[in-house]
């Protein structure tokens, strides 16, 4: 009998809160792992309270890295995963994400500050990710440059490969030499693989998620987001932060959005509410090259 594969379910927590949803998406990968042809089994970890985000990402990796998982499920505390986020294990791309969206994208070659944008990204020429923008029949799984790490699968080599972690020797106050990357038991283990570049006034320069892909794909690891696995985002923002939010991005869309292959999408408002004559559905894209078992 094939050994099943094993993925491990890292959850770090600012809050020590997580929603109903990954408790629901755990319970069912739970149940799933006990059948006797199960096609993997699971393991849990969850980080609490660790601050910078970075630093509580490469303690989870360190935890992966302790283990005998075969694959690494990132789910941030706020993300509302729906149970067709199980298809990421099954993905031959070494880190896929699900389809998950967030408002803060801003496009500085078009001066917007804010919008809703898919949280994967193709590398411009002049170095800004701007989000993808997939059509209804479109593959569900496409190559990109960069994803958000907030639902995403990474496979082992990537987290293994030490090309991927930056030094991490520092002189505790009592003065002794540690390698933070070396595995000595007894002491906490976070490997130096996220990090956040920051200004030296501390603003931060390029998200945790964005850094680790741009090195990750630099050294040829293939990238993807599938449409098919859907995953929310929730936020709490007050009705008007939300309605500003809201206006933003309607003038986007009214104005024209700029496809990657240079179409320009326009939304037109008078026609779109008469010839409204059902309710919306789900925008959905065909699972044509999907990796689905």
């Amino acid at each position: 009998m094939k050994t099943p594969m094993r993925v491990m379910v890292a959850i770090p927590t600012m809050t020590n809160r997580i929603t109903v949803q990954i408790v629901a998406l755990l319970d069912a990968m739970r149940v799933t792992s006990f059948d006797d042809d199960a096609a993997f089994g699971m393991e849990f970890c969850i980080e609490v309270g660790r601050s910078p985000v970075e630093f509580a990402r490469n303690i989870l990796c360190g935890a992966f890295l302790k283990s005998d998982c075969d694959k690494l499920l990132f789910i941030d505390e706020d993300m509302l995963p729906e149970s067709s986020v199980v298809r990421l294990i099954y993905s031959d791309s070494d880190i896929i994400s699900a389809r998950m969206y967030k408002f803060d994208h801003p496009n500085p070659e078009k001066r917007t500050t804010v919008g809703l944008g898919l949280c994967a990204m193709r590398r411009l020429e002049t170095g800004f990710y701007r989000p993808l923008a997939p059509e209804i029949g479109d593959h569900a799984v496409q190559e990109c440059d960069a994803v958000g790490t907030a639902c995403t699968v990474i496979s082992r080599r990537v987290i293994e490969d030490r090309r991927m972690w930056s030094d991490n020797v520092y002189v505790t106050a009592d003065g002794n030499t540690v390698d933070g990357n070396e595995m000595v038991s007894g002491r906490e283990f976070a490997p130096n693989i996220f990090q956040y570049p920051r200004a030296p006034n501390g603003m931060g320069i390029m998200g945790e998620d964005i850094d680790f892909c741009e090195r990750a794909k630099a050294l040829g690891y293939k990238i993807s987001v599938d449409m098919n696995a859907v995953c929310g985002h929730w936020k709490s923002i007050d009705i008007d932060q939300a309605g500003f939010l809201a206006q933003e991005t309607l003038k986007r869309a009214v104005a024209g959005i700029t496809l990657e292959d240079g179409r320009t999408i326009q939304v037109d408002l008078a026609s779109s509410i008469k010839s409204s004559k059902r309710p919306p559905v789900d925008k959905m894209v065909h699972a044509e090259n999907a990796v689905c078992k």
